[in-house]
């Protein structure tokens, strides 16, 4: 019973980073946002997602946003 929620918390954190990495110098990048929220409010612990996002922002670009 618990597998469900942790796929469908990391399915959406996967897809939140795949479209924030792939658009990033995009206004789509904020797309991705509402992924991140779904996947949050699935499993608490998928805070992480965004975490890497905006680490790999801040090593490419030089800044988050």
């Amino acid at each position: 019973m618990q597998a469900r929620c942790d796929m469908v918390a990391i399915m959406f954190s996967v897809i939140g980073v795949y479209i924030a990495v792939r658009w990033k110098s995009d206004k789509k990048i904020f797309w991705s946002v509402p992924l991140f929220l779904l996947a949050l409010f699935t499993k608490q612990t998928a805070v992480v997602g965004v975490g890497a996002v905006c680490l790999y922002l801040l090593v490419t670009t030089g800044k988050y946003f």
